[in-house]
């Protein structure tokens, strides 16, 4: 599933240099100012990783939106916001021993949500322009259903970094359109520790990926 979500990124990043290289070279404006829009994707949502067992998250369809704003001719601050209703299940390692079988019964709608906020790199083909992105924000995992019994639902805060790219297919001075592919890798710190000893010092942070999620879509915005 990864490998799969890495092929659809890239191939997106490629299908926007495609579109920019084939589209007539009329100029726009280049300082496009404040583009306010919003998007509509189909997202795979992955497999959230844990000690004992997995949590499978089903794929499905996203929306969200999107402010930019210009910082230089060929560069914006975007905030962005996405929200994807997904149903997670637990599946047990049947390589570790079990303290709590009530995990079995786990079966749950969840909403999951990003927060964040990058910076995307734009370059200037007229009427198409290629577009690469980063981000950096939170993520965050929502149980909505009934728990069974013994078990206790609560929200779940990652730190979340995300990587872009599409292109923007200018129709008008005002109106354009968005096609887009994205890589989400929310995150989690488990800790640190400090050592010192006769080889040196040094801190180390623990840290990881759990779940490594992805999507592929099209959005609209106006240019304001």
């Amino acid at each position: 599933m990864t490998r799969r979500i890495l092929h659809v990124f890239c191939g997106a990043a490629l299908f926007a240099l495609v579109c920019g290289a084939m589209m007539p070279q009329q100029s726009l404006s280049q300082d496009k100012g404040i583009e306010i829009g919003g998007t509509y994707s189909y997202m795979w949502a992955g497999t959230y990783h844990l000690y004992y067992g997995e949590i499978q998250m089903e794929d499905g369809n996203q929306w969200g939106g999107f402010v930019s704003f210009s910082l230089r001719p060929d560069t914006k601050l975007e905030l962005s916001y996405l929200n994807s209703q997904s149903n997670a299940k637990y599946y047990a390692y049947s390589y570790i021993p079990q303290e709590h079988p009530e995990l079995a019964d786990v079966n749950s709608p969840v909403t999951i949500q990003y927060f964040q906020l990058g910076s995307v790199y734009q370059i200037d083909k007229g009427k198409a322009s290629p577009f690469f992105g980063a981000y950096l924000g939170a993520a965050y995992f929502n149980p909505t259903g009934t728990p069974p019994k013994g078990v206790t639902y609560e929200g779940q805060w990652n730190f979340a970094v995300s990587f872009a790219g599409g292109v923007k297919l200018y129709v008008s001075e005002k109106f354009g359109l968005r096609l887009q592919g994205r890589l989400l890798l929310p995150m989690y710190f488990s800790g640190g520790s400090m050592y010192v000893g006769t080889g040196g010092a040094g801190v180390a942070v623990g840290a990881g990926i759990p779940v490594v999620q992805g999507d592929v879509g099209v959005g609209v915005f106006l240019r304001l």
